[in-house]
């Protein structure tokens, strides 16, 4: 049996949350007996690459970027040489999305529905007609959540054939030598307006001395640099960029939470709390009517607080540095609910919704 992924970029190297999940769930679907292509942009010219665990990659030439998305004749012609059992299409991605029915008709369709476009407001009103048009098309939608499932206008007249299947992240092995740093706090993602750190960043000026450990690059990387600069945070603030699988995983098991600021509906899930909560470390994100409320519970697994309010931000990140009690009992409660976000289940569920299309 033969799946490709289409998307717009592949990790490595971007690290974004939708880019780790297909790696994640390709190399799984590899394991467990399917042949796999990974279709992205993302390259001058046309490569193709094959990973060490024999997952196939076609990084297609692109000529540019407009709203994140690559700009690039190449999806067409991929898609007209895909022929596959099942092509699985992950949104949001116009330029591929748009080149699906080149697709051999006996390939079955399936949709991961990641986010609503909501930050590209003149693209979203251009593209919702075609992507409902798309989205008819699909045997099988999936989401990564009941809340998105519920709250995505785009899925309102599909829900006959979508699906929740919760992200997965890959198991972690016990950590030795790793101690908790009582008032550091960190962030993980790409540096990106949505991601609400100019938020975090005026919430942490608001404390007395707590730090943050900035983990990941992106176009605000220079922007958010001044600002913490601006408030006095130099001593306070460390940008670490981009860090390989063993200094991540130290840097969630030595923070006191992971703190994830987010401001709209493009933060869809927020993989990084998985991540965190796999590690014991409560969460402190924010309430967008998507899944993060649901992945991080509050006062169970973290803290939930409105978005884009430094003051209510800043009054959590004290609480959780100032109550060791509330942290021991939030940390049981992470490891508690991370247990729903598990790589067996994801694929598992994802290759059985695949055998029952085929």
């Amino acid at each position: 049996m033969r799946v490709a992924h289409f998307y717009k970029d592949a990790f490595p190297p971007v690290l974004g949350g939708i880019e780790q999940h297909v790696a994640l769930l390709a190399a799984a679907q590899q394991a467990a007996g399917w042949e796999v292509e990974i279709i992205v942009a993302g390259a001058r010219r046309t490569v193709r690459e094959q990973r060490p665990d024999g997952v196939i990659i076609h990084r297609l030439g692109e000529v540019g970027r407009f709203a994140s998305s690559p700009v690039t004749l190449a999806f067409l012609g991929a898609a007209r040489r895909t022929h596959v059992d099942i092509a699985h299409f992950h949104h949001p991605n116009p330029v591929a999305e748009v080149a699906e029915p080149l697709v051999a008709h006996s390939s079955r369709r399936v949709m991961s529905y990641h986010a609503d476009i909501t930050r590209q407001r003149v693209l979203g009103t251009i593209y919702r007609p075609i992507l409902r048009r798309i989205i008819s098309r699909m045997d099988a939608v999936i989401v990564g959540s009941q809340a998105m499932l519920e709250s995505s206008p785009m899925l309102a007249n599909r829900r006959e054939i979508t699906h929740v299947i919760p992200y997965g992240v890959r198991p972690i092995a016990p950590a030795t030598g790793v101690q908790r740093e009582p008032r550091t706090f960190l962030f993980v993602g790409r540096l990106r307006s949505y991601k609400g750190l100019p938020v975090l960043l005026h919430a942490l000026a608001r404390t007395g001395d707590l730090c943050l450990r900035i983990v990941g690059s992106g176009p605000l990387a220079g922007e958010l640099v001044r600002l913490r600069d601006s408030l006095g945070l130099g001593s306070r603030v460390s940008f670490l960029r981009d860090l390989p699988d063993a200094e991540l995983d130290r840097e969630y098991r030595s923070a006191r939470a992971l703190v994830l600021p987010s401001t709209d509906r493009s933060e869809a899930f927020g993989l990084v709390l998985a991540e965190a909560l796999s590690r014991g470390t409560p969460c402190i994100s924010t309430e967008l009517g998507t899944a993060t409320s649901w992945v991080n519970l509050h006062d169970h697994s973290g803290l939930v607080v409105r978005p884009g309010d430094p003051e209510a931000l800043s009054r959590a990140m004290e609480l959780m540095a100032g109550d060791d009690e509330a942290w021991r009992r939030l940390s049981a409660g992470a490891t508690d609910r991370a247990q729903m976000f598990t790589e067996a289940s994801m694929t598992n569920a994802t290759l059985a919704l695949y055998e029952s299309l085929t």
